[in-house]
């Protein structure tokens, strides 16, 4: 399937691309000839035949090279068309993965997948099957050439030696495809490892920072060390292939010697056909790489695929709700590692505001993952409106709630960017929404660079964001606890009045008489 959506895309400019290569192929393929027809005719016909002669080889070298030209032109086409499509398809499918399933990989794997894995099925798969398609035609063009032009017996000589090339592949293809893949395992595990070391590159001291660079060493090493180990084995594979090449030069060298010795060629077809030893050779050469650069990426290439078309792919039939009137546990217990939410059983009502209180661990934002989807229940059941949603939580959370968690996540963008999560929120009356709050702090958050927004100002702006989502069940996770004194009270007015039909809050020092029902866990247990 994979193969298909690829070429799909690349069909266009790859046949003009092909088309072109084929004639650049035919005038490169006709210059050994004009050496054939300079030693056996030239130089008896006289100056006027060698520039005749001479104007026909201009003629095809100016023809290969504009051909070369738009060949290599529409290559880069091909090219661009590959990376938006699969790139676009990989990214897309990854921001449409459900939450509970994306959280398995973390997003340091996720970015190699795109810069790594793309390029080597583009370089290891796709460019190689094309240049084989296009061996195959110098094979053929030169080969014909050969067989028409030059001696029958030389064109089956070099054909016939050539064959042994078939089986090389077969010796090395599991074994290079094996170590490719797992090169670029620990490529994107590496990369994975060095986001999360420089984002906690800041707190440390002088000994913890030796530490982390000794750890560093560690990873790096043995990214390295599958790095290397594939290119040794890459390097021996290439070996075996030059050797096929030495093998069809020798050959065809020992036939030509003994067809001139018994008079059977002239001077000139074994001077075009040394001229086509490269040319025929290396298609041959390149077809043998290509095939080991197919085996080696194999691997990757299955592995998009079943990313991309997976064979057990979850159907569930989409539920809407008008208005989310209650959302109801029923005795749903989760475990994460040694915690555990037990029996947990209540009804979230419209028109009302919760609070979640107790201790750090006892159990306040597990419910907030089990309502936003991130974790699944282990047990118990989950209904909206009377209807179970289990199951299909993220989903739900997705489409109807809007969550903000104690450390919010800001992208590299513009406010607009970021209240309007890109465009998808209208900033429409953005002004009439926030006027409770402060100025100089609405200002700050607008003007300042996001990645250097304070805690304080990153829960700000995901408020605003809530505001223009146009959602009304509202999951925060201490959304004031990195927010001053002095504008906390302006924060909690504009969460007040926030257009909500359900609102659950975790909360710490805060004045609960805004809420009108209050949650206390214990370990677990809730009140």
């Amino acid at each position: 399937m994979l193969n298909k959506l690829i070429f799909k895309k690349i069909l266009k400019p790859l046949l003009i691309e092909l088309f072109f290569f084929i004639l650049y192929t035919f005038c490169i393929a006709m210059i050994p000839y004009m050496n054939k027809m300079l030693f056996d005719r030239g130089f008896s016909g006289g100056v006027r035949v060698v520039f005749h002669l001479g104007i026909i080889y201009l003629l095809l070298i100016a023809g290969s090279a504009l051909f070369q030209y738009i060949s290599q032109l529409f290559e880069w086409h091909t090219d661009r068309q590959f990376s938006l499509a699969l790139k676009n398809r990989i990214f897309n499918q990854l921001y449409e993965t459900r939450p509970y399933l994306y959280q398995t990989e973390n997003a340091g794997e996720y970015v190699s997948y795109i810069d790594n894995n793309v390029p080597a099925i583009m370089e290891e798969y796709v460019e190689a099957i094309i240049d084989m398609i296009k061996s195959v035609f110098q094979i053929f063009i030169y080969g014909a050439i050969l067989f028409i032009f030059i001696d029958y017996r030389i064109a089956l000589i070099v054909l016939c030696s050539s064959s042994i090339s078939i089986f090389v592949p077969k010796l090395t293809a599991k074994k290079i495809a094996w170590k490719r893949k797992y090169y670029l395992k620990t490529l994107g595990e590496y990369i994975s490892k060095i986001t999360d070391l420089f984002k906690g590159n800041s707190g440390l001291d002088a000994e913890s920072k030796q530490a982390v660079q000794k750890y560093h060493g560690v990873i790096l090493e043995k990214t390295e060390g599958s790095k290397f180990q594939w290119g040794k084995f890459k390097t021996l594979t290439n070996i075996l292939n030059g050797f096929v090449m030495d093998w069809v030069s020798l050959v065809t060298f020992l036939g030509i010697g003994i067809l001139y010795i018994r008079g059977e060629i002239t001077i000139g077809d074994g001077v075009a056909t040394f001229g086509y030893i490269e040319s025929f050779i290396y298609p041959i050469k390149y077809i043998l790489n290509d095939i080991n650069a197919i085996n080696s990426s194999s691997e990757v290439f299955k592995e998009i695929e079943r990313f991309l078309f997976p064979k057990n792919k979850e159907v569930y039939e989409e539920i809407n709700f008008q208005r989310i009137k209650n959302i109801e546990f029923k005795n749903v217990s989760v475990k994460r590692g040694s915690f555990e939410l037990k029996n947990f059983s209540y009804v979230f009502k419209n028109d009302k505001a919760y609070a979640l209180i107790g201790h750090s661990g006892s159990g306040k934002s597990t419910l907030l993952q089990l309502l936003s989807g991130k974790i699944k229940a282990d047990s118990g059941r989950i209904l909206i409106n009377g209807i179970e949603v289990t199951d299909t939580m993220d989903l739900i959370a997705m489409k109807y709630f809007s969550i903000i968690e104690q450390d919010p996540y800001i992208f590299s963008q513009t406010f607009t960017d970021n209240v309007s999560n890109f465009g998808a929120y209208s900033m429409e009356n953005v002004d009439d929404k926030i006027q409770e709050l402060p100025q100089e702090m609405i200002t700050k958050v607008q003007n300042t660079d996001s990645v250097k927004l304070s805690g304080g100002e990153k829960q700000v702006l995901s408020l605003i964001k809530s505001s223009l989502s146009g959602k009304k069940v509202f999951l925060f996770d201490e959304v004031t606890s990195a927010i001053d004194i002095k504008n906390r009270a302006f924060v909690r007015t504009f969460i007040k009045q926030l257009d909500s039909s359900i609102r659950i809050e975790v909360i710490h020092d805060e004045d609960l008489r805004e809420f009108d029902e209050i949650i206390e866990f214990d370990g677990g247990d809730s009140e």
